[in-house]
């Protein structure tokens, strides 16, 4: 049997599953047809469930493992294994590599071949590619990620790790997309579960779990230049040098990137912002002869950003600049055992202008331990222990106007989990795990998942999923207290509690003779003690106050999710998805973007000759949404149905070391609205690439 791959490791092998139900690899010719992530086919994406549509997950999956199944008849379950050893893998939905139909999670995989191919240049529209998941821009540099109906302008329900070191903003309970300090250049894969993972990754794995994977810099030795500029004065420049000495290995990264935004959207009362932003990052990987390995992060960087509001003459500087350390150590153990140390440290300071100053000062401390074995043939358990803290002084804890000082909030977290996989035959696996946490602001919780998968051949699999999660409050949520007397006042509420959500899920997913591939979930999920925001009017000062409150009741949100993928030919991927959800109530103002319906498709294809290209399009049904910024007015305004198309030409020279193309965004209108008061341009780049 083999190690096991921690969450974080940038290799994604295809090795034999961890119980012996694959003797031998397959023909060189299937081999190709059902590559893995950072091969030249893209992963395909989907996995969900819902209990009160048991019956037609049932009856569809039917129409197409049946099939499969009567061909099968008659030979035995190892045969068949023959032809799916080289199923593609994830690590991030059971902390350990696993084959993409064993992961008990609805999970999709964006490959760094879909990145640059789809022409992808700001991290956040990567996700466009993924059923399941809203985006939407709220001006030309501020979006917004969330899975399965939760979006909204701080889409607080995703976790966001990169290289399994959480990105999550404690202050505002949001991940600020365009700080995340990582190139595109840099990212091997980005791994993406769609429902609750908090037995995992614990509270604020509400919605999901984002997992950004960065290449190993054994994978990347030599010099990459490259830069890239389109309109409204859009520069970007991106250098990188890896290398190796004896048994190290490091890479060193850096870029700028200076635009205007979408131009100001012709004068009209939109909100734009432009940007001028810098990033260095290095890592550095040490194979100890023993097998074990010590990888080492670290990188700084700044932002300034300019803000126009025009619709309430408003204009917005801020000022952002961060930095990141992290060390990990990899060791093995008996039992094909492999375990992992490490800790990470990220300090981020802000400062923005809006009628006063606001610099706001976060850490974050990481402690992780993590343990993956076989007990038996049989079994695979992954354990651990966490601790987090972080601190939040911030000018929101209080306020200049009164003589209140501004103050620190902090919280612990201590986290253990557990997550247990019993392969109780060679075609039913149950999948057990729960995570106990215990915090500062909330106290404890458990959160608790359950899974079992039945696959009636290889290759396809039958899958459902109950899971519990948890949303701890926000520093700003409960603690907050600043604002103008008279004009705004910003409240917290210090007796919240966690928001919960129970997730039930079926899905089923597979590969198919010819390079077909399918994924078709649906998800039922109830949640509590939704924390709402609320405005206000208090006599005789008259000022605007918000302050949050667990809203008695239960939500009801509901979907299905469908993606089918088809790989012809060597260098040709194709895929389409579909999306419906449905939320019963939305309490909260900003929690208005949730289109019931959206589809996207795309090709990618890339020629022995150098020449290659991508199209991706994704279609989102007209919805309410309300705009934050747009407190004075308090209005609910509707998005139109709006088609993007993106698309990427390139053409390679000089044996692949350097190449040349033109990418597109927006391609079919001028502008389209996303977010209210808000116009998304159309943008047309050219960039040239160098490696040697």
């Amino acid at each position: 049997m083999r190690a096991l791959a921690p969450v974080g490791y940038t290799s994604c092998q295809r090795r034999n599953p961890p119980i012996a139900l694959v003797p031998q690899r397959c023909s060189e010719l299937v081999a190709c047809a059902l590559r893995g992530p950072g091969s030249e086919y893209a992963v395909p994406w989907g996995q969900g469930g819902s209990a009160r549509v048991r019956s037609a997950i049932l009856a569809l999956t039917a129409a197409v493992v049946i099939p499969s199944v009567a061909a099968a008849e008659g030979a035995d379950y190892a045969s068949e294994s023959l032809f799916f050893e080289d199923i593609p893998t994830v690590i991030t939905v059971s902390r350990a590599e696993e084959r993409i139909t064993d992961a008990p999670a609805a999970v999709s995989v964006i490959t760094a071949d879909d990145l640059r191919q789809f022409g992808v240049t700001r991290l956040a529209d990567a996700f466009r590619l993924v059923p399941g998941v809203d985006v939407f821009w709220q001006d030309a540099h501020a979006s917004a990620v969330s899975a399965r109906g939760y979006n909204s302008s701080l889409a607080r329900t995703m976790q966001v790790l990169l290289d399994g070191r959480s990105v999550y903003d404690p202050l505002w309970g949001s991940v600020i997309w365009d700080s995340i300090l990582v190139d595109m250049e840099d990212i091997d894969r980005i791994e993406v579960i769609r429902g609750p993972n908090a037995a995992l990754y614990g509270a604020n794995s509400f919605a999901g779990v984002i997992n950004i994977i960065t290449k190993r810099p054994d994978t990347v030795e030599g010099v990459t230049l490259s830069y890239r500029g389109g309109n409204d004065d859009y520069a970007r420049g991106f250098g990188r040098y890896a290398g190796s000495v004896g048994n190290l290995s490091y890479r060193i990264s850096g870029s700028y990137h200076d635009d205007d935004g979408h131009g100001g959207s012709d004068g009209d009362a939109y909100r734009d912002s432009s940007r001028n932003r810098h990033t260095e990052t290095a890592r550095l990987s040490y194979a100890i002869p023993n097998g074990d390995v010590l990888d080492v992060w670290g990188g700084e960087g700044a932002v300034l950003q300019d803000v126009q509001y025009q619709a309430d003459a408003l204009e917005d500087e801020e000022r952002r600049r961060g930095a990141f350390g992290q060390i990990r150590y990899t060791g093995h153990t008996d039992m094909d055992g492999e375990y992992r140390i490490q800790y990470g440290n990220r300090r981020w300071w802000t400062r923005a202008v809006w009628m006063y100053e606001r610099p706001d000062v976060l850490t974050w401390n990481d402690v992780e331990f993590q343990h993956a074995f076989h007990p038996s043939d049989r079994h695979r358990l992954v354990w651990g222990l966490n601790y987090r803290s972080t601190e939040c002084d911030s000018v929101n804890m209080g306020s200049w106007a009164t003589g209140v000082a501004d103050h620190e909030v902090n919280d612990e977290t201590r986290r253990v989990f557990v997550n247990e996989t019993f392969y109780a035959t060679d075609r039913w696996t149950l999948v057990g795990g729960a995570m106990y946490e215990d915090n500062t602001i909330t106290g404890d919780d458990v959160s608790p998942r359950a899974s079992v998968l039945y696959s009636p051949v290889v290759g396809h699999t039958l899958r459902a999923t109950w899971s519990r999660a948890f949303r701890t409050p926000a520093a700003v949520e409960y603690a907050a207290n600043s604002g103008i007397p008279g004009l705004v006042w910003f409240e917290g509420n210090g007796n919240l509690d966690p928001e919960r959500v129970d997730s039930y899920e079926l899905g089923a997913k597979g590969f198919l003779p010819g390079n077909l591939d399918y994924a078709l979930d649906f998800y039922y999920q109830r949640i509590y003690d939704r924390i709402t925001k609320r405005w206000g009017s208090l006599w005789p000062t008259f000022p605007i106050v918000f302050y949050g409150e667990n809203v008695e009741g239960v939500d009801i949100g509901r979907g299905v999710e469908a993606e089918v993928g088809y790989s012809p030919m060597r260098g040709l991927r194709a895929f389409a998805h579909y999306t419906y959800q449905y939320i019963t109530s939305h309490d909260t103002l900003d929690l208005y973007a949730i289109p019931q319906s959206k589809a996207g498709a795309g090709c990618r294809w890339r020629s022995a000759g150098g020449l290659s290209a991508g199209v991706s399009a994704n279609y989102v049904k007209s919805h309410d949404e309300y705009n934050m910024d747009d407190f004075f007015l308090e209005r609910v305004l509707k998005v139109d149905s709006y088609v993007r198309l993106d698309a990427r030409v390139a053409q390679s020279f000089w044996d692949d070391r350097a190449e040349l193309a033109l990418i597109g965004h927006n391609l079919l209108e001028p502008t389209h609205v996303e977010y209210p008061l808000t116009r998304v341009a159309r943008q047309v780049y050219a960039e040239l690439s160098l490696s040697f």
